[in-house]
């Protein structure tokens, strides 16, 4: 999924030095803070929660103010780290009438069985899948890798691992401005084959520690 930074709309342009994983710490100190919020207000509570979390991090690298490419890295790492602000955004701009995202509190009975999975990904490499906005991103599977090609003509890399009806992508490069912002190099995503219709497979995406499950179609073409 993939949203403007909202992050944009509270706070303008810190020089930006600090690696990904100081980004990592500090988003998810954010959504730490929001979650223990009793702030009724959403968008208070970002507010605070970033207030809050912050400063200690601008006084730590000596940030004088706060650049729209390090906002559009936090705001990108919260949509990656924390499952209230993805549910949040989602209340925010919803999805586009093509999407077929859905955000799940439970995982769902898998209705499928693993030589089916194997199956289809041998007689299948060439895919595509709607974004939250609607757009459609062409996907080829092949070598044990999977390829994202974007509407402008960008891309993202990563490595493909089939396990059963259980797959991992492990990101290794990408010039698509928002899935660079989005991964680091060597995260690892998860995903599980709920059900497979005709040419079409129901997906669930999440991460390790996700207590959500993100529902999307990857649908074959080939």
């Amino acid at each position: 999924m993939k949203y403007i930074s909202f992050l944009f709309l509270f706070f303008v342009s810190y020089s930006f030095s600090q690696e990904m994983k100081d980004i990592d710490k500090l988003s998810i100190d954010i959504c730490n803070s929001i979650n223990k919020s009793k702030e009724k207000e959403d968008s208070i509570k970002i507010q605070n929660a970033f207030s809050e979390n912050f400063s200690p991090f601008a006084e730590k690298f000596k940030l004088s103010d706060l650049s729209d490419d390090l906002a559009q890295k936090i705001d990108y790492r919260l949509q990656k780290n924390c499952d209230w602000y993805q549910i949040y955004l989602s209340k925010i701009y919803g999805y586009n009438e093509k999407s077929d995202w859905k955000i799940l509190d439970q995982k769902p009975e898998i209705k499928v069985k693993a030589n089916e999975c194997k199956d289809f990904f041998n007689k299948h490499s060439k895919f595509y899948y709607f974004e939250s906005e609607g757009n459609k991103t062409l996907v080829d599977v092949s070598n044990n890798f999977w390829i994202d090609k974007f509407t402008d003509g960008t891309y993202s890399k990563l490595s493909f691992k089939l396990q059963s009806c259980h797959f991992e992508l492990q990101f290794i490069e990408s010039n698509n401005i928002g899935r660079n912002n989005f991964s680091s190099q060597n995260d690892i995503y998860y995903y599980d084959i709920v059900s497979i219709e005709k040419n079409i497979l129901t997906v669930i995406a999440y991460q390790k520690d996700s207590t959500k499950y993100y529902q999307f179609k990857l649908y074959a073409t080939d």
